[in-house]
Protein backbone atom coordinates (compact mmCIF):
# COMPACT_ATOMS: atom_id res chain seq x y z
CA UNK A 1 0.00 0.00 0.00
CA UNK A 2 1.38 3.65 -1.30
CA UNK A 3 2.28 5.99 1.48
CA UNK A 4 -0.06 8.34 -0.48
CA UNK A 5 -2.77 6.33 -0.17
CA UNK A 6 -2.24 5.63 3.52
CA UNK A 7 -2.09 9.74 4.42
CA UNK A 8 -5.55 10.09 2.28
CA UNK A 9 -7.05 7.61 4.66
CA UNK A 10 -5.02 8.65 7.53
CA UNK A 11 -3.58 5.82 8.19
CA UNK A 12 -0.14 6.58 8.75
CA UNK A 13 -0.23 5.86 11.98
CA UNK A 14 -1.38 2.40 11.98
CA UNK A 15 1.15 1.28 9.03
CA UNK A 16 4.07 2.32 11.26
CA UNK A 17 3.61 1.92 14.44
CA UNK A 18 1.33 -0.48 16.99
CA UNK A 19 -2.19 0.94 17.10
CA UNK A 20 -3.87 0.27 20.45
CA UNK A 21 -6.07 -2.75 21.41
CA UNK A 22 -8.59 -0.33 21.99
CA UNK A 23 -10.26 2.25 20.29
CA UNK A 24 -13.87 4.24 20.47
CA UNK A 25 -15.52 5.39 17.48
CA UNK A 26 -18.22 7.82 17.21
CA UNK A 27 -20.12 7.01 13.92
CA UNK A 28 -22.60 10.15 12.43
CA UNK A 29 -25.96 10.11 14.08
CA UNK A 30 -25.18 6.91 16.22
CA UNK A 31 -23.71 6.72 20.31
CA UNK A 32 -19.59 6.43 20.40
CA UNK A 33 -19.11 2.78 20.83
CA UNK A 34 -15.55 0.98 22.06
CA UNK A 35 -13.60 -2.00 20.35
CA UNK A 36 -12.04 -3.86 22.93
CA UNK A 37 -8.97 -6.68 20.82
CA UNK A 38 -6.90 -6.65 24.43
CA UNK A 39 -7.90 -10.98 23.91
CA UNK A 40 -5.34 -10.62 21.17
CA UNK A 41 -2.57 -9.41 23.42
CA UNK A 42 -1.51 -13.01 24.02
CA UNK A 43 0.68 -13.00 21.12
CA UNK A 44 1.80 -9.61 20.76
CA UNK A 45 3.75 -10.03 17.25
CA UNK A 46 0.42 -11.99 15.41
CA UNK A 47 -1.60 -9.25 17.68
CA UNK A 48 0.39 -6.35 15.96
CA UNK A 49 -0.59 -7.49 12.40
CA UNK A 50 -4.43 -8.27 13.26
CA UNK A 51 -5.09 -4.80 15.25
CA UNK A 52 -3.50 -2.73 13.35
CA UNK A 53 -5.48 -4.53 10.18
CA UNK A 54 -8.24 -3.75 11.71
CA UNK A 55 -8.52 -0.42 12.47
CA UNK A 56 -7.21 0.47 8.87
CA UNK A 57 -10.13 -2.30 7.50
CA UNK A 58 -12.70 -0.35 9.80
CA UNK A 59 -11.67 3.26 9.36
CA UNK A 60 -12.83 6.02 9.37
CA UNK A 61 -16.39 5.25 10.99
CA UNK A 62 -17.38 1.89 10.88
CA UNK A 63 -21.04 0.37 11.78
CA UNK A 64 -21.28 -0.95 15.60
CA UNK A 65 -22.77 -4.20 14.13
CA UNK A 66 -19.86 -4.67 11.39
CA UNK A 67 -17.07 -3.44 13.81
CA UNK A 68 -18.94 -6.33 16.17
CA UNK A 69 -19.25 -9.07 14.08
CA UNK A 70 -15.28 -8.93 12.69
CA UNK A 71 -14.54 -8.77 16.60
CA UNK A 72 -16.37 -11.62 17.31
CA UNK A 73 -14.88 -13.41 14.43
CA UNK A 74 -11.44 -12.73 15.20
CA UNK A 75 -12.23 -14.13 18.92
CA UNK A 76 -13.26 -17.21 17.72
CA UNK A 77 -10.57 -17.60 15.86
CA UNK A 78 -7.92 -16.68 19.22
CA UNK A 79 -10.34 -19.43 21.08
CA UNK A 80 -9.00 -21.99 18.25
CA UNK A 81 -5.21 -21.03 18.40
CA UNK A 82 -5.31 -21.37 21.82
CA UNK A 83 -7.11 -24.96 21.73
CA UNK A 84 -4.90 -26.30 19.13
CA UNK A 85 -1.41 -24.62 21.23
CA UNK A 86 -2.64 -27.95 23.57
CA UNK A 87 -1.05 -30.12 21.69
CA UNK A 88 0.88 -28.33 18.88
CA UNK A 89 3.43 -25.45 18.52
CA UNK A 90 1.57 -22.21 19.44
CA UNK A 91 0.72 -19.53 16.51
CA UNK A 92 2.86 -16.51 17.56
CA UNK A 93 3.23 -14.64 14.24
CA UNK A 94 1.28 -14.01 11.10
CA UNK A 95 4.34 -16.20 9.58
CA UNK A 96 3.32 -18.98 11.33
CA UNK A 97 -0.21 -18.94 9.85
CA UNK A 98 -0.73 -21.80 6.92
CA UNK A 99 -3.48 -23.21 4.45
CA UNK A 100 -3.49 -26.36 6.43
CA UNK A 101 -3.93 -24.52 10.01
CA UNK A 102 -7.16 -23.00 8.53
CA UNK A 103 -8.53 -26.14 7.58
CA UNK A 104 -8.26 -27.14 11.34
CA UNK A 105 -9.98 -24.26 12.08
CA UNK A 106 -13.01 -25.19 9.74
CA UNK A 107 -13.01 -28.60 11.11
CA UNK A 108 -12.94 -27.16 14.78
CA UNK A 109 -15.79 -25.12 14.03
CA UNK A 110 -18.05 -27.83 13.92
CA UNK A 111 -16.25 -30.26 15.77
CA UNK A 112 -15.76 -28.96 18.60
CA UNK A 113 -17.86 -25.84 18.80
CA UNK A 114 -20.66 -27.43 17.53
CA UNK A 115 -22.00 -25.10 14.46
CA UNK A 116 -24.04 -26.05 11.60
CA UNK A 117 -22.32 -26.48 8.35
CA UNK A 118 -23.73 -23.36 7.24
CA UNK A 119 -23.42 -21.31 10.53
CA UNK A 120 -19.28 -22.76 10.27
CA UNK A 121 -19.08 -21.77 6.42
CA UNK A 122 -20.33 -17.95 7.56
CA UNK A 123 -17.88 -17.64 10.28
CA UNK A 124 -14.91 -19.32 7.84
CA UNK A 125 -15.53 -17.09 5.27
CA UNK A 126 -15.35 -13.71 7.16
CA UNK A 127 -12.42 -15.41 8.75
CA UNK A 128 -10.65 -15.89 5.81
CA UNK A 129 -11.42 -12.19 4.54
CA UNK A 130 -10.12 -10.58 7.35
CA UNK A 131 -6.45 -12.43 6.37
CA UNK A 132 -6.76 -12.06 3.19
CA UNK A 133 -6.90 -8.39 3.73
CA UNK A 134 -4.75 -8.53 6.31
CA UNK A 135 -2.28 -9.88 3.80
CA UNK A 136 -2.57 -7.51 1.58
CA UNK A 137 -2.02 -4.53 4.15
CA UNK A 138 1.54 -6.59 5.64
CA UNK A 139 2.63 -8.85 2.87
CA UNK A 140 6.18 -9.15 4.68
CA UNK A 141 4.47 -10.25 7.91
CA UNK A 142 3.07 -14.05 6.44
CA UNK A 143 5.01 -16.39 5.19
CA UNK A 144 5.06 -16.58 0.74
CA UNK A 145 3.53 -20.05 0.74
CA UNK A 146 0.27 -18.67 2.72
CA UNK A 147 -2.62 -19.60 0.84
CA UNK A 148 -6.98 -19.44 1.56
CA UNK A 149 -8.26 -23.07 1.07
CA UNK A 150 -11.15 -22.78 -0.86
CA UNK A 151 -14.48 -24.68 -1.40
CA UNK A 152 -14.02 -26.14 2.37
CA UNK A 153 -17.57 -25.47 2.68
CA UNK A 154 -18.98 -26.51 -1.21
CA UNK A 155 -22.58 -26.13 -1.98
CA UNK A 156 -23.42 -24.59 1.76
CA UNK A 157 -25.65 -21.91 0.47
CA UNK A 158 -28.13 -24.78 -1.11
CA UNK A 159 -28.09 -26.30 2.85
CA UNK A 160 -31.54 -26.25 4.46
CA UNK A 161 -31.81 -23.92 7.76
CA UNK A 162 -33.44 -26.14 10.39
CA UNK A 163 -37.07 -25.30 11.84
CA UNK A 164 -36.54 -22.79 14.74
CA UNK A 165 -39.99 -22.93 15.63
CA UNK A 166 -40.84 -23.97 19.32
CA UNK A 167 -43.31 -26.76 20.63
CA UNK A 168 -46.53 -26.11 21.24
CA UNK A 169 -46.11 -26.25 25.20
CA UNK A 170 -42.83 -24.31 25.12
CA UNK A 171 -44.68 -21.32 23.08
CA UNK A 172 -47.81 -21.82 25.66
CA UNK A 173 -45.14 -21.17 28.92
CA UNK A 174 -43.94 -18.31 26.82
CA UNK A 175 -46.60 -16.90 26.19
CA UNK A 176 -48.23 -17.16 29.85
CA UNK A 177 -45.16 -15.90 31.16
CA UNK A 178 -44.70 -12.39 28.74
CA UNK A 179 -48.59 -12.19 29.73
CA UNK A 180 -48.48 -12.52 33.17
CA UNK A 181 -45.30 -9.70 33.21
CA UNK A 182 -48.15 -7.42 31.04
CA UNK A 183 -50.30 -7.51 33.79
CA UNK A 184 -48.07 -6.99 36.39
CA UNK A 185 -46.66 -3.72 34.45
CA UNK A 186 -50.18 -2.80 33.83
CA UNK A 187 -51.62 -2.97 37.59
CA UNK A 188 -48.53 -0.67 39.00
CA UNK A 189 -48.52 2.10 36.12
CA UNK A 190 -49.08 5.42 37.25
CA UNK A 191 -49.42 8.62 34.38
CA UNK A 192 -46.36 9.31 33.84
CA UNK A 193 -43.83 6.50 34.34
CA UNK A 194 -42.06 5.45 31.66
CA UNK A 195 -39.92 2.19 30.74
CA UNK A 196 -36.90 2.04 32.95
CA UNK A 197 -35.45 -1.44 31.57
CA UNK A 198 -35.51 -3.11 28.61
CA UNK A 199 -38.13 -5.81 31.15
CA UNK A 200 -40.70 -3.52 30.70
CA UNK A 201 -40.42 -3.85 27.10
CA UNK A 202 -39.58 -7.71 26.13
CA UNK A 203 -42.76 -9.05 27.48
CA UNK A 204 -45.03 -6.65 24.87
CA UNK A 205 -42.50 -7.78 22.67
CA UNK A 206 -43.09 -11.44 22.51
CA UNK A 207 -47.25 -11.25 22.78
CA UNK A 208 -47.02 -8.45 19.84
CA UNK A 209 -44.57 -10.99 17.77
CA UNK A 210 -46.95 -14.26 18.52
CA UNK A 211 -50.20 -12.50 17.25
CA UNK A 212 -48.82 -10.46 14.11
CA UNK A 213 -45.86 -12.90 13.22
CA UNK A 214 -43.91 -10.38 12.62
CA UNK A 215 -40.50 -11.14 12.27
CA UNK A 216 -37.92 -9.63 14.93
CA UNK A 217 -36.03 -6.75 13.07
CA UNK A 218 -39.21 -4.72 11.66
CA UNK A 219 -40.39 -5.43 15.65
CA UNK A 220 -37.92 -3.57 16.88
CA UNK A 221 -38.70 -0.96 14.56
CA UNK A 222 -42.40 -0.37 14.81
CA UNK A 223 -43.05 3.34 14.47
CA UNK A 224 -45.01 5.03 17.20
CA UNK A 225 -48.30 5.47 14.33
CA UNK A 226 -48.16 1.74 13.49
CA UNK A 227 -52.03 1.84 14.39
CA UNK A 228 -54.75 3.28 11.58
CA UNK A 229 -58.61 2.84 12.11
CA UNK A 230 -60.33 1.04 10.03
CA UNK A 231 -62.45 2.73 7.06
CA UNK A 232 -65.78 1.70 8.37
CA UNK A 233 -65.48 0.01 11.76
CA UNK A 234 -64.35 1.23 14.86
CA UNK A 235 -63.56 -2.10 16.45
CA UNK A 236 -60.65 -3.13 13.66
CA UNK A 237 -57.50 -1.03 13.10
CA UNK A 238 -54.49 -1.80 10.64
CA UNK A 239 -51.42 -2.51 12.01
CA UNK A 240 -48.61 -1.27 9.51
CA UNK A 241 -44.64 -2.01 9.76
CA UNK A 242 -41.56 -1.70 7.01
CA UNK A 243 -40.46 -4.68 5.33
CA UNK A 244 -36.81 -3.23 5.04
CA UNK A 245 -35.79 -6.47 2.62
CA UNK A 246 -38.76 -6.74 0.24
CA UNK A 247 -38.98 -2.93 0.10
CA UNK A 248 -42.68 -2.78 1.24
CA UNK A 249 -45.04 -2.65 3.54
CA UNK A 250 -47.24 -5.18 5.47
CA UNK A 251 -50.66 -4.08 6.91
CA UNK A 252 -52.53 -6.64 9.28
CA UNK A 253 -56.24 -6.07 10.67
CA UNK A 254 -56.92 -6.47 14.13
CA UNK A 255 -59.79 -5.90 16.16
CA UNK A 256 -59.77 -4.26 19.63
CA UNK A 257 -59.95 -6.75 22.42
CA UNK A 258 -61.90 -5.08 24.95
CA UNK A 259 -62.31 -7.51 27.26
CA UNK A 260 -59.22 -9.24 28.30
CA UNK A 261 -56.48 -6.13 27.31
CA UNK A 262 -54.56 -8.28 25.45
CA UNK A 263 -54.40 -7.94 22.19
CA UNK A 264 -52.38 -6.19 19.57
CA UNK A 265 -54.29 -3.25 19.77
CA UNK A 266 -54.31 -2.48 23.08
CA UNK A 267 -50.74 -3.16 24.09
CA UNK A 268 -49.86 -0.66 21.51
CA UNK A 269 -52.20 1.50 22.42
CA UNK A 270 -50.37 1.07 26.29
CA UNK A 271 -47.21 1.11 25.10
CA UNK A 272 -47.54 4.59 23.26
CA UNK A 273 -49.34 5.91 26.43
CA UNK A 274 -46.24 4.29 28.44
CA UNK A 275 -43.22 5.80 26.60
CA UNK A 276 -44.72 9.24 25.27
CA UNK A 277 -42.86 10.99 28.11
CA UNK A 278 -39.67 9.50 26.37
CA UNK A 279 -40.84 10.14 22.77
CA UNK A 280 -41.84 13.82 23.97
CA UNK A 281 -38.19 14.53 24.82
CA UNK A 282 -36.30 12.45 22.02
CA UNK A 283 -35.18 13.48 18.79
CA UNK A 284 -35.45 11.57 15.44
CA UNK A 285 -34.93 8.99 14.79
CA UNK A 286 -36.02 7.61 18.15
CA UNK A 287 -39.11 9.88 18.95
CA UNK A 288 -40.89 7.87 15.74
CA UNK A 289 -40.43 4.54 17.67
CA UNK A 290 -42.45 2.97 19.77
CA UNK A 291 -40.26 0.81 21.94
CA UNK A 292 -37.94 3.00 24.10
CA UNK A 293 -36.47 3.07 27.47
CA UNK A 294 -34.37 4.74 29.58
CA UNK A 295 -30.94 2.73 30.53
CA UNK A 296 -29.16 3.92 33.47
CA UNK A 297 -25.28 4.12 32.70
CA UNK A 298 -22.89 2.94 35.07
CA UNK A 299 -20.85 5.56 37.42
CA UNK A 300 -23.46 8.26 35.93
CA UNK A 301 -25.75 9.98 36.93
CA UNK A 302 -27.77 10.40 34.18
CA UNK A 303 -29.73 7.62 32.44
CA UNK A 304 -29.72 7.69 28.07
CA UNK A 305 -32.86 7.04 25.91
CA UNK A 306 -32.60 3.44 24.47
CA UNK A 307 -34.50 2.21 21.11
CA UNK A 308 -34.14 -0.79 19.42
CA UNK A 309 -35.46 0.65 16.27
CA UNK A 310 -32.06 1.77 16.24
CA UNK A 311 -30.06 -0.22 18.65
CA UNK A 312 -31.61 -3.58 18.32
CA UNK A 313 -28.63 -5.33 19.41
CA UNK A 314 -29.65 -5.07 23.34
CA UNK A 315 -32.57 -7.58 22.47
CA UNK A 316 -31.20 -10.79 22.47
CA UNK A 317 -29.16 -10.31 25.82
CA UNK A 318 -32.37 -9.19 27.77
CA UNK A 319 -34.54 -11.68 25.88
CA UNK A 320 -32.78 -14.65 27.25
CA UNK A 321 -32.61 -12.78 30.74
CA UNK A 322 -36.63 -13.12 30.74
CA UNK A 323 -36.14 -16.63 29.83
CA UNK A 324 -33.99 -17.51 32.61
CA UNK A 325 -35.95 -15.21 34.82
CA UNK A 326 -39.07 -17.82 34.37
CA UNK A 327 -37.38 -20.65 33.92
CA UNK A 328 -38.20 -21.38 30.10
CA UNK A 329 -36.34 -22.74 27.62
CA UNK A 330 -33.49 -21.51 25.36
CA UNK A 331 -35.09 -19.73 22.30
CA UNK A 332 -34.99 -16.48 20.09
CA UNK A 333 -37.44 -13.84 19.39
CA UNK A 334 -37.38 -14.40 15.57
CA UNK A 335 -38.50 -18.34 16.93
CA UNK A 336 -42.05 -16.86 17.35
CA UNK A 337 -42.40 -16.00 13.63
CA UNK A 338 -42.56 -19.98 12.56
CA UNK A 339 -44.21 -21.30 15.56
CA UNK A 340 -46.96 -18.49 15.38
CA UNK A 341 -47.53 -19.22 11.83
CA UNK A 342 -47.76 -23.04 12.77
CA UNK A 343 -50.42 -22.20 15.65
CA UNK A 344 -52.61 -20.34 12.73
CA UNK A 345 -52.15 -23.05 10.80
CA UNK A 346 -53.52 -25.10 13.23
CA UNK A 347 -56.18 -23.29 14.46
Amino acid sequence: MGEATLRKHALVQWHAENAPLVQTFEPPGGWPFSVNLTFLSSRPALARVLANSFWMIHQPQPRWATAHRAVGTLRLFHRFLNYRSQTQPDVQTAQDLSADLLKEFAVWLMARRGLKRRSAAGLFAACCYFLRKSRRLYPKEFAEVFSIPRNLFAGSDNDRTESRALTQSDFRKLLAAARADIQRIREIYQPGDVPTGAKHLIPFMVVIAARTGINAQALYGLDRDCLSPHEFDDNLFYCTWDKPRAGKQQKQLHRADHRNQMGVVELIQFLRQFTEPLAAGASRPECTKLFLYLCRIPHHVKSRLVSPGTQGTWVPRHFREFLDRHGLPRCTLASIRPTAATQLYLD
